[in-house]
């Protein structure tokens, strides 16, 4: 694959936009399914509790999240409006049932108030923060006393492996980098988690994937 593809993919990743954004969203949901059920189990979701996600991309994991415990109210912001649109008609019946809500914003500016949510979690987010204090500082401020937040990624060990994280805004962190950046900005981390995932090729070469969750207290 050329520069240009290389770049094309990046770019999507980051923000997925239009009918290649909708075929971004899909496999990212099928390459990193495991590892966002694997992080919602983590979060260790109570009856009636209120979630946030930051980035929750197609959104078709939700079902799998509210399935976790009685009365959950979920919701996703995404930057991107095509993932946004896409996650609301796959879960339209809970959207209108009002258990789920989808919002198209950055990060950086969670549109709630304070002290809103008992858990927020994101997943493979992390590599495009701009600003990590910035947006753990907003994610302090909307997590109750006391609220958890996990986080998942991938290995800078994994991702600097793959041909496109060259290309676009991509920022690598391994475990110790994500412990550290938790703790200096107002979380203490309860869980950490190192594991391995199946092999998959890519450009005629044989990676083994791995994820790294962090679940960390707001302190």
């Amino acid at each position: 694959m050329d520069f240009t593809g290389l770049r094309q993919i990046a770019a999507q990743l980051s923000h997925p936009e239009g009918e290649d954004g909708i075929r971004t969203g899909q496999e990212m949901h099928t390459n990193n399914g495991e590892m966002t059920r694997r992080a919602i189990d983590l979060l260790q979701c109570c009856d009636e509790e209120h979630i946030l996600e930051i980035g929750q991309g197609s959104g078709a994991h939700v079902p799998y999240l509210l399935a976790k415990a009685t009365a959950l109210f979920y919701e996703g912001i995404d930057i991107s409006e095509t993932m946004t649109v896409l996650a609301g008609e796959l879960n339209a019946a809970e959207v209108q049932a009002g258990r789920v809500r989808f919002v198209q914003g950055e990060g950086l500016l969670l549109p709630w108030p304070d002290n809103t949510f008992d858990r927020v979690f994101t997943v493979n987010t992390l590599y495009f923060w701009a600003d990590p204090q910035a947006q753990l500082a907003g994610i302090q401020r909307v997590l109750k006393p006391g609220g958890s937040f996990l986080l998942a990624f991938r290995s800078r060990n994994f991702m600097e492996k793959l041909p496109f994280t060259g290309f676009g805004e991509f920022r690598l962190y391994n475990m110790e980098d994500g412990i550290e950046l938790l703790e200096k900005n107002g979380f203490r981390v309860q869980e950490r988690i190192y594991e391995k995932e199946e092999t998959f090729s890519i450009l005629q070469e044989t990676l083994e994937k791995d994820r790294v969750l962090l679940r960390a207290v707001k302190i």
